[in-house]
């Protein structure tokens, strides 16, 4: 019995690497991380260096626009943040709702957000 646990004790420190092999495998791991690391550094140095040249482009694009281009724009930013309010104010409906204990509560509550939630101001 205790021969064989010797043996297999044997086995299995000749199946695991040695220490000149772990060093190896640590040394070139290290280096592909580095170069990874060079890669995302050179690509991050050349989106910086585009964001300015986006800014300005968008600048001049906004400079050549047409009054209609413009209204419509401008039109198109008003009802995104319309569509964001009512989102947000039928959130906020929802979650008061859920929340509130009694059903009396909930209701005079449902009453006033479906007021709020239909109002035009």
């Amino acid at each position: 019995m205790a021969e064989e646990n010797v043996a297999a004790n044997e086995a299995a420190q000749a199946s695991q690497p040695g220490v000149d092999e772990l060093a190896a495998q640590v040394k070139a791991l290290t280096e592909e991380r580095d170069k990874a690391v060079a890669e995302s550094r050179k690509w991050e140095g050349r989106s910086k260096s585009n964001a300015a040249a986006a800014k300005r482009l968008a600048e001049l694009e906004d400079a050549f626009k047409t009054d209609a281009e413009k209204l419509a724009d401008a039109q198109k930013r008003a009802e995104e943040a319309e569509g964001l309010r009512w989102n947000c104010r039928v959130d906020y409906a929802r979650l008061v709702v859920t929340f509130l204990p009694s059903f009396s509560l909930q209701f005079k509550l449902r009453s006033l957000c479906c007021s709020a939630l239909f109002s035009t101001k």
